[in-house]
């Protein structure tokens, strides 16, 4: 059977030397301004969220939309309330890093860079385009370069959504009976956990601003709950006096 996702990797590869010979990451590095979080701010603000895809195509199911642009289906998803959008930046989708620049000059919504993130460069290169977080396939990289990448993301004031599939990668119940993954993702086979491991660490620490200071510690803290996670699923999670929204 056709291994699409092999296929776009191995094309990915390609990409990402290309993009480096065009700009080196140290030209990245200096254009690029850190952020501030600002999807985990605005998720504590609502009581329900929406990530909203601006998707002209799929590789499985072809043209998907014809009738707007990205920018239009961005202007068309905030004023009806999404929380945050999720552009395309892979060219398998139509997608490409004008768009997502033409996106963020648009709308004030934060922005979720989706693409297939197989090297470093490619975090640096989505804060520089104005991500406020990206997506981590957990399918494409080992556990030692997805632990890496999240860092790196955290390290630019970024959020990062990780995908993950059938229920294997966290043990939980809760794919098949229901629970805290039902309440925070689109897809029954998409775990966010980091989103909680953050949002905990960040309780514990009185959701101090995030400073060189405090980066280490904030780190640390939220090791110790994806551990936790690792270890026992999303089900089992002690949190004592925790009031959730």
């Amino acid at each position: 059977m056709r291994d699409i996702l092999a296929e776009i990797v191995e094309k990915k590869k390609d990409i990402v030397t290309d993009a480096k010979r065009q700009m080196p990451l140290d030209e990245v590095k200096r254009a690029l301004v850190c952020g501030n979080f600002e999807m985990a701010h605005r998720f504590r603000e609502r009581e329900w969220n929406l990530i909203a895809e601006c998707k002209l195509q799929s590789p499985a199911k072809g043209r998907l939309c014809r009738r707007y642009s990205v920018t239009e289906l961005a202007r068309i998803y905030e004023d009806n309330g999404a929380s945050m959008l999720s552009v395309h930046t892979d060219p398998h989708f139509l997608g490409c890093n004008e768009d997502f620049r033409k996106v963020r000059a648009e709308v004030s919504l934060p922005l979720l860079r989706k693409d297939f993130i197989i090297d470093a460069y490619q975090i640096y290169e989505a804060r520089m385009l104005g991500a406020n977080a990206v997506l981590l396939i957990a399918r494409i990289l080992t556990p030692e370069t997805l632990k890496k990448f999240l860092y790196t993301a955290w390290s630019l004031g970024m959020d990062a959504l990780v995908e993950r599939y059938e229920g294997t990668d966290v043990p939980s119940r809760a794919f098949s009976d229901g629970g805290i993954h039902e309440a925070i993702m689109d897809y029954e086979d998409t775990v966010f956990y980091e989103i909680l491991a953050e949002e905990l660490a960040r309780r514990d620490m009185d959701y101090q601003p995030v400073s060189n200071d405090n980066y280490e510690a904030l780190v640390s803290r939220m090791d110790d709950y994806i551990a936790e996670f690792e270890a026992h699923g999303t089900d089992n999670i002690s949190i004592p006096d925790m009031d959730l929204p």
